[in-house]
């Protein structure tokens, strides 16, 4: 079943039926025709528009964590990091926060991403935790003295994330799963 606060299809189809339904009524009895029939179909447009719109839900919010995750390292802006990233931060390499912005920061000192792009994602959310499966195209830019590459990456993460208790979310580990579909861990990462 749709949620209809995290797309407004269900709103709009909801809509696009009653408007059907309310214009059958005006062809099969002409001299009721009245503008408030088709009221009711608009206004049940607008709420399915303003509940898309104005309610974030936790799926929309842990986008919003991912998104900005990865505009940090394009950027290579870490101001944010701790907004990000949850102060119980762990994964198989990286014991917690710091030791990962370290490894960010040295890390992209090397090479640049040139982009980085979300392919498919798959969030399970249950209770205040989440597990998340991201596939991404990432272009690295490699800089060295006598060469510059740029080379593709085909990446697939999985990610941890926990609300916060003012109901943010933020990320608690993340472990790479294969790079290219080759098996491939934090371990393997020069």
């Amino acid at each position: 079943m749709w949620n209809v606060t995290e797309t407004p299809w269900l709103g709009l189809i909801i809509s696009g039926l009653t408007f059907s339904v309310m214009m059958m009524i005006r062809q099969a009895d002409p001299d009721k025709r009245n503008w408030k029939q088709l009221a009711l179909p608009a206004i049940l447009l607008a709420v399915g528009l303003s509940l898309d719109y104005f309610i974030r839900t936790d799926r929309e919010k842990i986008q919003e964590v991912f998104r900005q995750a990865k505009q940090m390292g394009v950027t290579k802006d870490f101001s944010g990091f701790n907004h990000i990233f949850s102060a119980d931060y762990r994964d198989s390499r990286n014991r917690n926060r710091d030791e990962l912005r370290r490894f960010c920061e040295e890390s992209l000192a090397m090479t640049s991403l040139k982009s980085v792009r979300i392919r498919s994602q798959e969030l399970d959310i249950r209770d205040g935790e989440a597990t998340g499966d991201i596939r991404l195209r990432v272009w690295l830019h490699y800089r060295g003295e006598e060469l510059e590459v740029q080379t593709p990456y085909w990446v697939r993460l999985r990610g941890e994330f926990v609300r916060q208790p003012d109901g943010e979310w933020r990320i608690i580990g993340t472990e790479i799963v294969t790079v290219n579909d080759d098996p491939m861990g934090w371990r393997e990462v020069p």
